[in-house]
């Protein structure tokens, strides 16, 4: 499974000096750096085995909602990839890290947010520290959840060749593991290790041993850590006469909020945030209005702060996408049941999407076809629709239309295959192996296994040839 990690993976431009007439100055035009994030929240995991956490959705939107205020930068929301709940799978998630990747160019900032849960599984006399995804399963996390060595590996990739700068935010039980000298590299050369160290913030909520909290004492419902992360950022962080936040001053915040909260000490919460990186680090910078509009609200009753704190953008989701419709709903049939996936493994990648869809749309017409010879008979009209026809028609044309709309298709096609094993996987883990082998296929449905293999050969065949697979 390890090569699914890699299935989706201008340098900084300086415009040109306009030399004008002498009585002009030579004017030299700069590209202001952007920021870039993604922001994870998984309340709800697919394995019911893993306890559901309370707020960790509302915590990853409320910081998602920071990024596009004026004390985080004003962000765009194209600019920030935010995935909660089901969203946030293994594939959606190092999607997402590719993404960013990507994107972030020379002096840039590369967020990476998540709140969920967090564990580290140790074997051979070491630790490893995980994130858990949406569908990683209980206890066996090798290749199965986010791993902190990955984290770690993305983020110093991104400074040192990217030449940008990470903040790294882990609102997780044992998140510690992403603060400290775990992250440094002996591997690093001096020069490059100087660079990670400037260049990059860790912020996690409690120290490697301990368990991060929750409940409806702050904001109405909040982590602890991110209820008060936001706030620092938002203004409460900065000192008299000096506006901006940096890392150290946002670092004294949090321990003072902490150590002064009365529900942390009446509930003996054992949770101390850690922070590493340059203490003079910009984090944000809050003009005086919001941080008093800010303090004015904490003076209210609690029911004030139940929904987005002061200050705070409320998040308006972009349109949904016809190619978003599909893989929604792809994501709830099993497409291997009825397309012949053997049939794709010849067809080059650029052609793949249109046909797909082609093949859906035939199938929808078939299965309607069925429902009105038979009149409906003892079925409702949802057991005939696997997908709405109208839609299917017109991602069919904007793919014809846009070229530049395949590569994401493909992109979201691979994710969905390596979701769809995932499920596979998952299942066999938490089921009787001796039974299991015993059967044609690892889901209990229409999944088939002997099918879903063609249809994840297609999937590799998609990968790009530069990248590096197991």
């Amino acid at each position: 499974m390890k090569w699914l990690r890699n299935l989706f993976l201008l340098a900084s431009s300086l415009l040109a000096i306009s030399t004008i007439t002498s009585a002009q100055q030579n004017a030299t035009k700069t590209i202001q750096p952007r920021t870039y994030a993604v922001v994870v929240g998984i309340t709800d995991y697919a394995n019911p085995a893993i306890p559901a956490l309370q707020f960790a959705d509302k915590d990853a939107q409320q910081f998602s909602a920071w990024l596009q205020s004026k004390a985080g930068r004003n962000v765009p929301q194209t600019d920030i990839k935010l995935l909660v709940n089901s969203e946030a799978t293994i594939a959606g998630i190092y999607n997402a890290l590719d993404w960013l990747k990507e994107q972030v160019k020379e002096n840039d900032e590369a967020y990476i947010y998540f709140a969920g849960h967090g564990d580290v599984e140790t074997k051979n006399n070491y630790s490893k520290g995980y994130w858990l995804a949406y569908n990683s399963p209980q206890n066996n996390y090798a290749n199965n959840a986010i791993r902190v060595e990955d984290i770690n590996d993305e983020s110093i990739e991104i400074t040192t060749r990217k030449k940008a700068k990470v903040i790294i935010i882990s609102d997780a039980c044992h998140s510690g593991k992403l603060a400290g000298d775990f992250y440094k590299g002996k591997q690093l050369s001096a020069s490059a290790l100087s660079q990670v160290l400037y260049n990059q913030v860790r912020i996690a909520s409690c120290k490697e041993d301990q368990l991060a909290s929750e409940g409806p004492n702050w904001g109405g419902g909040r982590g602890v850590f991110s209820y008060y992360l936001v706030l620092g950022l938002q203004g409460l962080a900065a000192v008299q006469n000096d506006s901006s936040i940096s890392l150290g001053k946002l670092s004294r915040y949090l321990d003072s909020c902490f150590a002064e909260d009365k529900y942390i000490a009446e509930e003996n919460i054992k949770q101390n945030p850690v922070t590493d990186g340059d203490p003079n680090y910009v984090m944000a910078s809050a003009d005086a209005q919001t941080i008093a509009t800010v303090k004015a609200s904490l003076t209210k009753s609690s029911s004030a702060n139940e929904g987005l704190p002061a200050g705070l953008i409320a998040l308006k989701p972009l349109p949904r996408q016809p190619i978003d419709y599909f893989f929604g709903a792809a994501a709830k049939v099993a497409l291997e049941s009825f397309l012949d996936f053997e049939s794709y493994l010849s067809l080059p990648a650029d052609a793949l999407p249109g046909r797909l869809i082609a093949d859906c749309i035939s199938y929808q017409k078939q299965q309607y076809q069925l429902r009105d010879s038979l009149n409906g008979a003892g079925s409702t009209f949802s057991d005939y629709e696997y997908f709405d026809l109208d839609t299917l028609i017109i991602l069919s044309a904007d793919l014809e239309q846009n070229k530049s709309l395949r590569p994401r298709f493909i992109e979201k096609f691979i994710q969905l295959v390596h979701n769809n094993g995932q499920e596979m996987i998952n299942a066999y883990l938490k089921g009787d192996v001796d039974e299991l082998e015993k059967r044609q296929y690892y889901y209990a449905g229409d999944r088939n296994y002997k099918k879903y293999i063609s249809m994840l050969q297609v999937a590799r065949n998609l990968v790009p040839a530069d990248h590096n697979l197991a």
